[in-house]
């Protein structure tokens, strides 16, 4: 009789430590019915290749929080909107910068935050929106990109031009010969001028 008693002893706290573990569980994936951080949606016009859901983001390259969630606006094709959760204690303000920075040799993107001393506004809240809306800036890199895409842009209207003056003259070629020659015989009847002597 006793053997059995702890039989049922034993069964009944492994049972109840099973239940406690599973409850644990549980518990840890739960959100536990608060938000542990600060939400916020930056905008972005610009591409945003690179940035994903679990994407780090910093406060001037301090570890602050999390990519939570991206998506499309559906009246905007050109904006992006991108979910943030920050640590309680990071000082996001109204004109809290949110810029999208390659960490170091590994060329993987990461959101940095940063703040003017100054700004004590409170970030802006949009009809429509969960959360408070911050504007974010292109990367560096995209920076030099576009500013190379302008270069090139440039410098190809430029070679167009002067492809298309060729072809002009390769079909007339006289239209060059007689425009030198018309250009150097009114340089001929042109009075010479004595040094000092001005032109009447």
């Amino acid at each position: 009789m006793e053997k059995n008693a702890n039989y049922f002893t034993i069964g009944l706290f492994v049972t109840v430590m099973f239940l406690a573990l599973v409850g644990f569980s549980i518990w840890l994936m739960g959100d536990h019915g608060q938000e542990e951080g600060n939400f916020f949606t930056v905008y972005f016009t610009d591409p945003v290749a690179g940035v994903a859901e679990g994407t780090d983001v910093t406060y001037r390259g301090m570890p602050a929080g999390k990519v939570k969630e991206i998506r499309l606006d559906p009246d905007k094709s050109d904006l992006i909107k991108i979910d943030i959760e920050v640590k309680k204690d990071i000082p996001v303000r109204a004109h809290t910068k949110a810029t999208l920075v390659v960490q170091g040799i590994t060329g993987l993107l990461h959101l940095d935050l940063s703040t003017e001393p100054g700004d004590r506004g409170e970030p802006e809240k949009i009809d429509g929106e969960q959360y408070p809306v911050l504007h974010g800036e292109p990367s560096q890199i995209s920076k030099i990109l576009d500013g190379i895409s302008r270069m090139t842009s440039a410098g190809a209207s430029a070679a167009a031009s002067v492809n298309k003056l060729a072809n002009q003259i390769s079909k007339n070629p006289s239209q060059l010969i007689f425009g030198l020659k018309d250009k150097n015989k009114n340089k001929k009847n042109q009075p010479e001028r004595k040094p000092g002597q001005q032109q009447q």
